[in-house]
């Protein structure tokens, strides 16, 4: 998603992948927001994991910007944040 290619050419498939990674993004942001329905029980776990989901989501929106190694990190620690509770659901 880099605007020059590491030869120095302009990359001219820059604007397809961040349009693409958009939309993936804000797909994700539905899929997290259904996913916690598979639990029967509606408890604290369920919207920690509804809500942690979609803001890792939300943050990984600005991967293709200049902070790229910054959102790599926040939403690997995010979304290990969503797993715990998601994994203690799975168990019951």
């Amino acid at each position: 998603m880099d605007p020059v290619t590491k030869r120095g050419d302009f990359n001219p498939a820059r604007n397809l992948a961040i349009i693409s990674h958009l939309i993936l993004s804000f797909a994700m942001i539905c899929f997290f927001y259904l996913l916690p329905e598979i639990f029967s029980k509606r408890g604290k776990n369920f919207y920690l994991i509804r809500y942690t989901r979609m803001f890792t989501t939300s943050v990984f929106i600005f991967m293709y910007t200049s902070y790229h190694d910054l959102v790599v990190t926040l939403t690997g620690i995010f979304g290990t944040i969503a797993l715990i509770p998601f994994f203690i659901e799975l168990r019951y």
